[in-house]
């Protein structure tokens, strides 16, 4: 949540949201660059965290862009557009507050250049 309330002022970050029913395992914690408003592509953003020390990783992968199925003749569009607009995070049971502030502060900084 709180993430999702950190994040909620930049207009260019899709957070994820809290199902009606139920609740998220918040395995991992997923944005969508939306790269319309974004000021940095998907990859220059987590190579900017990373300069700042913030581990991200991409968000998903298509699978059909992968090595055993990238031969077939398939067209998910959707699929490869979040392998190529999203991002996950960081987000483990060992994070401080400290951790949380430092990745938002470092996203809105971005944001902002």
């Amino acid at each position: 949540e709180w993430y999702r309330q950190e994040l909620s002022g930049l207009d260019w970050i899709v957070c994820p949201a809290e199902p009606e029913q139920g609740r998220h395992s918040w395995q991992s914690f997923v944005v969508w660059i939306d790269p319309s408003k974004s000021p940095v592509s998907r990859n220059a953003l987590m190579d900017k965290l990373h300069s700042c020390e913030i581990a991200t990783r991409p968000g998903t992968h298509a699978v059909t862009d992968l090595g055993a199925y990238v031969h077939f003749d398939s067209d998910c569009t959707v699929a490869t557009e979040c392998a190529a607009h999203t991002v996950a995070l960081p987000l483990h049971n060992q994070m401080s507050e400290s951790d949380y502030l430092r990745v938002v502060e470092s996203m809105k900084q971005i944001g902002s250049d």
